[in-house]
């Protein structure tokens, strides 16, 4: 039957609330809009029970509640669990829906989980673990068996891509295995019993003066502060831009000049320097720093430019 879009004076009707049409009074939806024609009490009005309305609107929040919680749920196990980085790339919509997934009974989850990689544990896991580091030049033979060798390249490499040293391959750990191509060995000047020391660090290739001071401003390891490495950097210090041009390398830095010293000052400075000659590219260093920290290190008769 066609929507009518004005009142009959033989049929009696119902005009729809939403899109204005006119409808035969028995209708509960409209004809032309599909939304429903009746309030509550337009309901109990029209001779249906006011109960008919005030049911079937409670069951649909029931269901849409039920709905919400089992998403919820599947959104915070996801971003909890292991496969869950928590991280946006490109072309990733947050606000998408999450499709609610089955209820998974207690053995069902666990073998859904996968193989803890570490010390003692075997398999094609720990075989393709094995080939990643042997790819990224550790000395590691790929027969699928986590032993000591195997922990000791894996130390070997955490410490080089500037994680704790624990011979447990974190998901940081792999992911930094898979692009290792893509990284190169670079050496980080720390302090050790009053002398400059160098440690190794794996930064990416193509931004290796940035990738050498952020390890260097990250400061040494807990192994490597076990081992007597200090650093006369602050805590605090933040690193701006780097820019290199014709072999001179402009840093800019804040909190740089935080719990001065004259030995600090220049201790800390020369770790900056240090770190940067070691490339070929590079012959000098220029520091960028705020106005306060530029008249700190004047103070101590270090010359920097202010920002």
């Amino acid at each position: 039957m066609p929507t009518r879009d004005g009142p009959s004076d033989e049929v009696p009707s119902t005009r729809c609330p939403t899109c204005g049409a006119f409808n035969p009074a028995e209708r509960t939806l409209c004809e032309r809009c599909g939304m429903g024609l009746f309030t509550g009490v337009e309901l109990a009005d029209s001779g249906q029970p006011w109960w008919r309305g005030r049911r079937l609107r409670a069951l649909l929040v029931t269901v849409l509640a039920a709905g919400g919680l089992i998403v919820g749920w599947s959104v915070l196990r996801d971003v909890g669990g292991v496969g869950g980085l928590g991280a946006s790339g490109p072309g990733t919509d947050q606000g998408a829906a999450v499709s609610p997934t089955p209820t998974m009974t207690p053995s069902d989850e666990a073998a859904s989980e996968p193989a803890v990689l570490g010390p003692g544990a075997s398999g094609p896991e720990v075989r393709r673990w094995q080939q990643l580091l042997a790819a990224a030049g550790l000395d590691v033979q790929a027969d699928g068996v986590y032993g000591d060798a195997t922990a000791r390249e894996t130390r070997r490499f955490q410490r080089t891509i500037g994680e704790e040293p624990t011979g447990w391959p974190t998901m940081r750990t792999m992911a930094a295995a898979e692009r290792a191509s893509s990284l190169r060995l670079v050496t980080v000047y720390f302090v050790r019993d009053g002398e400059l020391d160098g440690v190794r660090r794996r930064v990416e290739r193509t931004q290796l003066a940035r990738g050498a001071l952020e390890a260097l401003v990250a400061g040494p390891l807990m192994v490597e502060l076990d081992a007597g490495h200090s650093t006369a950097i602050p805590p605090g210090t933040s690193l701006g831009s780097v820019r290199v041009d014709r072999g001179v390398v402009t840093v800019s830095l804040t909190g740089f000049a935080a719990d001065p010293g004259p030995r600090s000052l220049r201790r800390r400075v020369d770790q900056v320097v240090r770190t940067l000659t070691r490339f070929q590219s590079i012959d000098e260093v220029r520091f960028r720093l705020p106005p306060e920290d530029t008249s700190v290190f004047a103070e101590a008769g270090i010359a920097v430019e202010g920002s």
